[in-house]
This record gives C-alpha cells, structure tokens and sequence, in this order.
C-alpha cells in the first residue's frame, strides 16, 4: 500500500483532522498526568516485555475466556437473532486455542 501525498496533504488539512488531533493530543496528555494514567501505562508495559511464551498463554486465555463468557451470554439470555451468532466466539475461540498452541517453546534437544 503506497501514500498518496495529495489525499495524505487533503485528509492533513481538513478541519475535522485538525480537530481531531487536538481531541487525541489532550486525551494522551490528560492520561499521561493522572494516576490512573501513568497505572495504566506501567501496566501495558510490564505486558508488553513479557517473554513471547508468556504473552501468547495471557492473551489465549483471555480470548477464549472472552468467548466463552460471550457464548453463556447468548445462551442464558436468549437474544439469539439467528443460528450465525456462533460465528464470532468461534472464531474467537480458534484463534485463543491457537495462540495457546504456539504459547509453548520448541522443544530444544
């Protein structure tokens, strides 16, 4: 994918750009002051260097709890439109189990 720098320069100086981008610079610079803020990004960076085996296991479960919790939702609260609301947490599922699958090392010999 190449940038244009005509529609990069056009999207650049549109109004709703540069408002925008004054909403996310104070929101960043809001969060970077607070306590909660700087807790936060402590916490994204200790995620953030942990091992690969050690990141791919934490986001595995975290995904297949997420679908599990989706799918006792639907079940339990019966808002199901149609037979495709399976879909997502299966998909969902698929990827928390391969993550899960690739969280182990190869074997070293």
């Amino acid at each position: 994918m190449t940038d244009d720098a005509r529609v990069t320069a056009a999207i650049e100086s549109s109004r709703l750009f540069a408002w925008l981008d004054r909403i996310v610079a104070w929101m960043w610079s809001t969060a970077a002051a607070s306590r909660s803020g700087a807790k936060i990004a402590s916490l994204v960076t200790w995620w953030r260097l942990l091992p690969t085996e050690l990141f791919r296991l934490g986001l595995g479960i975290l995904i297949l709890t997420a679908a599990a919790v989706h799918s006792v939702l639907m079940l339990t609260l019966g808002q199901r439109e149609s037979w495709l609301w399976p879909l997502i947490p299966a998909i969902a599922a698929a990827a928390g189990a391969t993550l899960l699958l690739f969280s182990r090392s190869p074997a070293r010999e």
